[in-house]
């Protein structure tokens, strides 16, 4: 019965799109982005490493036809089961075409966007604006995973761009088809749902906003049947620690990176003024759904690096709206937000899918060389906690970063006095579908860190002995590299 929703809301963006863009031809430009969004995609990772790791593997046994779709829940949802299945029937059984297809969807998400932006401030704001997706490393990296992320955000894109196109070209079948996309956004990971906002600000924004109740109903009704699986499968991920969640994660932003330095906030700051000079309504509908987002998902026990790419429509319509015209001074913002791009960029290389071995060598330059070399775990005569999920160093029962998260855990994981150590390895430095590293990184701004010593196993595993320490008291950072901490030997995350 899911599949026949689905198919509903894909025949509405199909049909709406097909006839809403009939006889309209993208520019040259736009093929041009195209093009370069794909290739930036393969070139600034090595996706050659790329390995399907978690549940990602399991997106993987669709295509390979070893899974039929089937019940769905919030790790395995049915719109990405019929995504891959179908394609899977379709293309030989080979694992590399699907980072084909998730490159090919990413680099239409940053096309999406500079549609949008392109159809309110001009062909060079467009440009602008995807142009940052392009080259944006969360996105890039997303871009080559077959993981339930890159396909849903590009439809919320596609959502938002319809609903402004819509209107600009006075196209009721647009609005068919952005409720279509909205619903298959949602129907392929559930906190898309922040897509709404921008979508209904913009559309009553509008002299037509009557003519946006029959697709809204409609939609409505097939996004309850696609999405009832999900949302019935039981308690939503995290949900019992919401509160905690919310309080630990809703001061971090470090998830934004490299857009999350006090100068580049600062600069779309400037942007985001320039902004709304020229487009009030949509410069407010964007920003909403930034600050939305990141409110939303602070509530999730696992927010990460994935769940701030609805921040780009607004990071993307800055950029574009605010810095394609106006005072010459503009660029210094501008410039800005390219040197944290390249910074970003170049600090995703060697983390995307990094190697034991890459690790291993981290931990052989500064300021990590001179710690002392440990064959076994420091402290456990004095029963200090240890935090390691790696089997071949971890307790029994492992405890992971997850433990580190309630101050009532934390306490009777230390040992008489006080200790708890976290065994910082391979998963927390590099990138992967996995997630890990965000953890690691809000562990960083949680607590007081000093490292220790690095622990070396016998089968080549290493890792970064970290001594737990208080939480920390500082105020709410706005910066990454601001800890707070008492002197320069505290804390540093590889």
């Amino acid at each position: 019965m899911t599949a026949l929703w689905l198919l509903t809301a894909a025949a509405m963006v199909a049909v709406g799109g097909a006839l809403g863009l009939r006889g309209r031809r993208v520019p040259r430009e736009g093929w041009a982005l195209l093009a370069a969004a794909m290739v930036a995609r393969v070139l600034l990772v090595p996706i050659g490493r790329h390995t399907y790791d978690g549940h990602e593997a399991e997106h993987l046994s669709w295509f390979l036809g070893e899974r039929a779709p089937g019940a769905g829940d919030t790790l395995a949802y049915p719109l990405m089961q019929w995504w891959w299945w179908l394609w899977g029937l379709l293309l030989p059984a080979d694992e590399r075409l699907p980072l084909v297809i998730s490159v090919a969807v990413g680099a239409l998400g940053a096309c999406a966007l500079a549609a949008l932006v392109g159809a309110v401030a001009g062909r060079r704001a467009g440009l602008l604006a995807g142009a940052l997706v392009a080259l944006h490393p969360t996105h890039v990296a997303w871009s080559s995973s077959a993981y339930n992320v890159i396909l849903p955000h590009t439809l919320g894109y596609t959502a938002v761009a319809f609903v402004v196109l819509s209107e600009r070209w006075r196209s009721d079948a647009l609005r068919w088809a952005a409720v279509g996309a909205g619903i298959l956004a949602v129907s392929g990971r559930i906190e898309t749902i922040v897509y709404a906002l921008p979508c209904a600000l913009l559309a009553l924004g509008t002299p037509s906003r009557t003519r946006w109740f029959l697709p809204a109903v409609v939609g409505a009704v097939v996004g309850v049947g696609a999405t009832l699986p999900v949302a019935g499968a039981g308690p939503l991920p995290g949900a019992e620690e919401r509160w905690q969640s919310l309080w630990i994660n809703l001061p971090l932003t470090v998830f934004h990176a490299p857009l999350d330095s006090v100068w580049v906030l600062a600069a779309f700051a400037v942007l985001a003024v320039l902004a709304a000079r020229r487009e009030r309504l949509g410069t407010l509908a964007v920003l909403l759904l930034a600050a939305a987002c990141h409110v939303l998902m602070s509530s999730f026990d696992d927010y990460g690096g994935r769940h701030t790419l609805p921040a780009l429509v607004a990071a993307a319509w800055c950029v574009g709206v605010g810095g394609s015209a106006g005072p010459r001074w503009r660029l210094l913002p501008l410039g800005a937000v390219a040197v944290a791009l390249g910074v970003g960029v170049w600090d995703l290389y060697p983390r995307f899918y990094g190697s034991e071995e890459a690790y291993v060598a981290k931990l052989s330059e500064e300021p990590w060389a001179a710690l002392p070399r440990l064959a076994e775990p420091p402290g456990r005569a004095e029963g200090c906690g240890w935090i390691a999920e790696d089997e071949r160093v971890a307790d029994v029962p492992p405890r992971s970063h997850f433990n580190l998260l309630s101050a009532a855990e934390v306490a009777g994981l230390r040992g008489a006095d006080g200790c708890l150590h976290w065994c910082v390895d391979v998963q927390d430095w590099r990138w992967s579908s996995r997630g890990v590293r965000s953890r690691a990184q809000r562990l960083d701004r949680m607590y007081i860190l000093h490292p220790v010593a690095v622990m070396e196993h016998a089968s080549g595993y290493s890792c970064l002995v970290m001594r737990v320490g208080e939480r920390s008291k500082r105020a709410w950072p706005v910066a990454p590299g601001w800890h707070g901490r008492g002197h320069s030997a505290d804390s540093f995350l590889p």
